[in-house]
């Protein structure tokens, strides 16, 4: 369930998948602040000035005295899965899903479901054009989905 571990090994450095309770870590333990990027600095604030690919979510983690002990950003990055035709194409930009290496079931098979962080962008019902991601949160999802991977470095090899 594991393709950086897999595609990496386990040399000097130790890559591999986030795990669902690391994204859960994440997810509860940090402060998170979404970074929308307009594709023009000027005119309309609709959603179709947003540029999803530059948009991002800033994840912070302070100590317990308030000092940043880490940063890091979640592009939106859409996916690919299958549309209401039932082809396999690019489905939503305005998503942003990433998996984990966690299986729901100890089964193992295309069918199956895993894990995976999940936040969507949603235009707001003012009519303004504005909109706002929804909150982080952790999916059962089906695996032929193409989700994103954000690798991790568990430790150094000594």
């Amino acid at each position: 369930h594991d393709v950086v571990r897999s595609y990496l090994g386990e040399g000097y450095w130790l890559w591999s998948m986030p795990t669902k309770e690391m994204w859960q870590d994440i997810i509860d333990h940090c402060t998170w602040t979404w970074k929308p990027v307009k594709k023009v600095s000027e005119g309309t604030e609709s959603e179709e000035n947003l540029d999803f690919d530059a948009s991002v979510w800033e994840v912070t983690k302070k100590d317990a005295e308030g000092k940043l002990i880490g940063i890091i950003y979640f592009p939106v990055t859409g996916y690919s899965g299958l549309d209401d035709s039932g082809n396999y194409s690019r489905v939503n930009k305005a998503k942003c899903y990433f998996w984990s290496s966690t299986p729901c079931s100890d089964s193992a098979g295309a069918t199956e479901k895993s894990w995976a962080f999940e936040t969507t962008y949603y235009i707001d019902e003012s009519g303004t054009g504005n909109g706002h991601m929804t909150d982080p949160a952790m999916k059962a999802c089906e695996r032929y989905n193409g989700y994103a991977i954000r690798p991790v470095l568990l430790k150094e090899r000594n």
